[in-house]
């Protein structure tokens, strides 16, 4: 977990809590620094021993007790960590499900009358696996058992708006992608970006024509960050971070290939196929959301994996 620290619009102290840096929550770590918030400290966490985690909570709350006793502050906890995905089972969400508790736990347990944000980050594509052009009456279906944990976790965060000065902010991003880091699940584009760098062939566990809905990792950091900086000026609670603009896996590989100028080798798994449409209606965007066009990430999401490839920085 690390700790940020910035100002509100009122010139109050505002601390952030980032739990998780997998590819979303370093877009965001990155944006905070971008925009002059100071990194104050840093604390682990157990994700699989409660009883360390349970001694680790209790030192970040200390520490919450003293900066705000020093100075007023608007406390913002950021939720993106996660290990797990569509193929994950119910034993291997467990540990995932236990930690967010532990925290949403230290949340609610916050002192009184200090205004406090709980930022969460769950899956528009777990959520909605098999609905196509989700719209703002669709209900969730979950179909694994990652959709239904997500589902889970939503309905528990909203449970302590109930308290005062409690603030939940819920965003429902849908494939995101991003550059490809070797510490962090990053998801199949930069998977195919950078085996195509090096003609390595891409296993495929779904079929080159099935619709999903991809949002670059920096658009949903950067409107993350400035629901941060809102804080509890902006009330509404549920963000669909989606482009609205479905896209096959086809579609992705044409456009990279043109990008690079060579082809993509790929094959196809013997596992259960993932093939099942995921779309959305562009009513569910917010008013503020403005996602980038697909190629302009893909552009910029090659020229990091290549930058990085050429200086030998991942392997």
């Amino acid at each position: 977990m690390l700790v940020y620290k910035g100002k509100t619009g009122s010139g109050h102290a505002r601390l952030i809590l980032i739990f998780g840096f997998g590819l979303i929550g370093n877009a965001i770590v990155h944006r905070l620094e971008w925009s002059n918030h100071a990194r104050l400290s840093h604390f682990d966490l157990s994700w699989t021993d409660a009883q360390l985690r349970q001694a680790q909570c209790s030192q970040i709350a200390n520490y919450i007790a003293s900066v705000s006793a020093a100075s007023p502050c608007e406390l913002q906890f950021v939720w993106s960590a996660g290990k797990g995905g569509f193929a994950s089972s119910e034993l291997d969400l467990e540990n995932e499900s236990d930690s967010f508790k532990s925290i949403l736990n230290l949340f609610a347990g916050l002192q009184p009358g200090q205004p406090s944000v709980f930022h969460f980050i769950s899956s528009a594509g777990g959520l909605f696996e098999g609905q196509t052009l989700v719209n703002d009456g669709s209900m969730p279906m979950p179909r694994r058992p990652y959709g239904e944990m997500k589902l889970k976790q939503e309905e528990l965060v909203r449970q302590i708006q109930v308290f005062p000065d409690r603030l939940v902010k819920i965003y429902r991003p849908s494939t995101v992608y991003g550059a490809h880091e070797f510490s962090y699940r990053s998801g199949l584009i930069s998977h195919l970006v950078w085996n195509l760098l090096r003609n390595h062939p891409t296993t495929l566990e779904s079929n080159l024509h099935a619709l999903r809905d991809y949002v670059f990792v920096n658009d949903v950091g950067r409107y993350i960050v400035k629901q941060i900086q809102r804080g509890s000026q902006d009330r509404n609670g549920l963000y669909y971070l989606v482009s609205a603009k479905p896209s096959s896996i086809f579609e992705v590989k044409q456009k990279l290939q043109r990008l690079v100028g060579k082809s993509l080798l790929y094959q196809f798994s013997n596992v259960a196929e993932n093939d099942a449409d995921i779309t959305f209606c562009r009513e569910v965007l917010p008013c503020d959301w403005r996602p980038c066009d697909l190629n302009y990430g893909l552009s910029a999401v090659l020229r990091k994996t290549r930058n990085a490839f050429l200086h030998g920085s991942v392997a």
